[in-house]
């Protein structure tokens, strides 16, 4: 019988910490040493951020993701399929936990979505290439390649996979500066729900053609589908 791979669990769980948590320390004291404009640092300290943590699990995960790309360009065709019909019931599934978690808020939406809407705002072409391009890649690799074959069944890594990605943007998009703001915003926890479900489909992609790409491609669609929506509610507005 098939078990848990502890080492190969706690290392994925280690490269989501050292993105999250220990790259940006870093990148935010080496940027200290110098006086940047607000807008110029945000940038460069993000675009450094994504580099370095994007370079590594390319480097990383070199050989895999090399025999993943030539079977993703071989069968295309039918890894698109599924990449759409997984993004459907992704969105379908956001719209539903959305709706519910909004109207239980009284129209309070998640704080991670609030914070892209800003960035997006005052630093649109950033915001593409990180949302569409960066943000994808890099995710998936950590959330889903990190941990496909650590479980010895399928729904473990699909649940797994998606509630910590849930966590992950959730706990990102917190405020730590005081116990009464924690508090304040303990609420948007409900939002693991709805990334989770997100993560769910994402995991399910891949596990459906056993290929990286495929959830890559489902997490570019997503991305670049709510660039537009919001995009679109600008120019409305």
């Amino acid at each position: 019988m098939k078990e848990i791979k502890w080492k190969k669990l706690w290392l994925g769980i280690g490269f989501i910490f050292s993105y999250m948590l220990l790259i940006p320390l870093f990148i935010v004291f080496v940027f200290s040493w110098f006086s940047l404009d607000d807008k110029v640092y945000v940038v460069l300290a993000n675009l450094s951020c994504y580099i370095i943590s994007l370079g590594f699990l390319i480097f990383f995960y070199r050989k895999s993701l090399k025999k993943d790309l030539i079977d993703f360009q071989k069968h295309f065709g039918s890894y698109f399929k599924i990449a759409i019909k997984n993004w459907f019931l992704l969105l379908l599934c956001m719209l539903c936990c959305n709706s519910i978690i909004l109207n239980l808020l009284q129209g309070s939406t998640a704080a991670n979505e609030s914070l892209n809407r800003d960035l997006i705002t005052s630093l649109p072409i950033f915001s593409c290439i990180s949302m569409v391009i960066l943000a994808p890649m890099i995710e998936e690799l950590l959330f889903r390649k990190g941990f496909k074959d650590v479980f010895p069944k399928k729904y473990q890594y699909l649940f797994f996979s998606s509630f910590l990605f849930g966590f992950a943007h959730i706990v990102a998009s917190l405020n730590f500066e005081s116990v009464s703001l924690f508090l304040e915003n303990l609420p948007q926890c409900l939002y693991i729900i709805s990334y989770g479900g997100m993560g769910y489909f994402l995991a399910k992609a891949y596990d459906d053609t056993n290929n990286i790409f495929t959830s890559i491609l489902v997490h570019t669609i997503h991305n670049s589908f709510s660039l537009i929506i919001i995009f679109i509610g600008m120019v409305l507005v």
